[in-house]
């Protein structure tokens, strides 16, 4: 009995020293992971939202947040976040790094990162949703909540002066898809040139801030297929868009 006791005891004190060596590896493990993972926020974030910048989000966006999310929805969050104005000031981020595990996905690495943000028209908490993929960590998920609403200047004058007329026969609301309540208000810009403009429910980007004043016909950028249909070249290749009634299918448009 006494044999058994003992080999018993020593299971019993293997168990305990490898169950200490996995605590303290995981525990290494995560502080490396916070680690790193607050470093890619601290630098992420700003880049992001100094100048609003969407291609420093999707050259930092994960293959899942591509997936989900389209330009144009994109677009429009940009549109309504850049009232904020300028980054003046971003406290450095708040948050840890996650290992889970499941039967369908299997391991996986995550981090969620807030940060508070002060810009020229008020203050917003930043948040950042991260996973890893091999050794790169990318962004899940971005999102700004401004602490109270900003008043803003929607440029509803750029959907309104989108008509087609005699000199500017492209002139008009145009959309990828019929259902949507947002897309390109394209109306003149002077002589033979035209603004291209996002508009969604939450306003327009001004004339000429969204895409360069162009003359549409002569321009790579552009392909007219004919009155109806003007392609349109973007991050990933050219995208139809026809012409439409208006934004808000057949409403006319907000002043």
């Amino acid at each position: 009995m006494r044999w058994l006791v003992i080999v018993l005891g020593s299971i019993f004190l293997a168990l305990i020293v490898i169950g200490a060596i996995g605590i303290a590896f995981v525990a290494v493990r995560g502080t490396a992971l916070d680690k790193e993972s607050k470093a890619y926020a601290d630098t992420a974030i700003p880049a992001i939202v100094t100048k609003w910048s969407e291609k420093e989000l999707l050259d930092r966006a994960s293959s899942e947040l591509k997936q989900a999310t389209t330009q144009q929805q994109l677009d429009e969050y940009f549109c309504r976040a850049s009232t904020l104005g300028r980054l003046q000031k971003c406290e450095p981020a708040q948050g840890q790094a996650l290992m889970s595990a499941t039967t369908q996905s299997g391991k996986m690495i995550s981090a969620q990162y807030t940060a508070k943000s002060t810009f020229e028209k008020g203050e917003a908490s930043v948040t950042l949703g991260l996973i890893k993929h091999g050794d790169q960590w990318q962004i899940l998920r971005f999102d700004a909540r401004p602490s109270q609403l900003i008043p803003r200047n929607q440029h509803w004058d750029v959907e309104r002066d989108a008509q087609p007329s005699e000199t500017h026969p492209y002139g008009g609301f145009w959309k990828s898809s019929v259902q949507d309540e947002f897309g390109l208000a394209i109306g003149p810009a002077g002589a033979d040139s035209y603004y291209v403009s996002f508009c969604g429910p939450g306003g327009c980007f001004a004339k000429g801030e969204y895409r360069p004043i162009t003359k549409l016909v002569s321009d790579p950028a552009y392909r007219i297929v004919d009155s109806n249909t003007i392609e349109v070249n973007g991050k990933d290749g050219f995208t139809a868009f026809n012409r439409s009634a208006g934004r808000r299918n057949g409403l006319a448009p907000r002043r």
